[in-house]
């Protein structure tokens, strides 16, 4: 009788243990063999799912931001007022990272191997774009809709990406109250486009 196809569930766990030990230790610090022993796994097994491991970092980079990059889509869709979908959006990934709390030291470990990955920066970059397009849409459509004045959907949304994300470090590294960051940001860009 064939063996059962564990191969998700494997990859679900070494990306979960990589989670957790890169959150712990770092990108760099930690070693395949941190890994292993910290999935209860061989090398050779992991080695198997991930070629290396900035397979298993573009994995978890694509992991964590296909949630968000559905949210906005889903939303951009939607017939709600402009506004009210910014503020659905800010308040989802307000709760989102927020639940990941444990987690923050990964994100900024995203962010630090962009800056010295290609191949990472190439995924982030894909994810980025993708916000700012969908992003765009929403002011865009506000104004079709007359619910905003005409103005540069690409500067507005560019600058709103700029507060979200500047709000996202600061509350990571001074345990600032995101959900207020990110309400004022986003009250400021909404006041310069009514």
């Amino acid at each position: 009788m064939p063996r059962p196809d564990v191969s998700e569930e494997r990859k679900a766990q070494i990306l979960q243990a990589a989670l957790e030990l890169f959150s712990q230790v770092g990108y760099e610090a930690a070693s395949m063999n941190d890994l292993a022993s910290k999935c209860d796994l061989s090398k050779a097994a992991i080695y198997h799912y991930f070629d290396s491991k900035d397979a298993i970092l573009i994995a978890l980079t694509e992991q964590v931001f296909q949630a968000d990059t559905d949210a906005l889509l889903a939303l951009e869709q939607s017939p709600l007022p402009a506004e009210d979908r910014l503020r659905a959006y800010l308040q989802t990934l307000v709760e989102e990272i927020t639940k990941l709390k444990p987690l923050h030291g990964m994100f900024m470990e995203f962010y630090s191997q962009a800056a010295r990955t290609p191949v990472i920066r190439g995924h982030l970059q894909r994810y980025y774009d993708q916000y700012e397009r969908t992003l765009t849409a929403i002011f865009q459509q506000g104004i079709d809709r007359g619910e905003f004045r005409p103005h540069d959907v690409q500067q507005t949304t560019e600058a709103l990406m700029v507060g979200i994300e500047g709000a996202i470090v600061i509350s990571v590294i001074r345990e600032a109250d995101l959900q207020s960051l990110v309400n004022a940001m986003l009250d400021i860009i909404l006041q310069s486009v009514r």
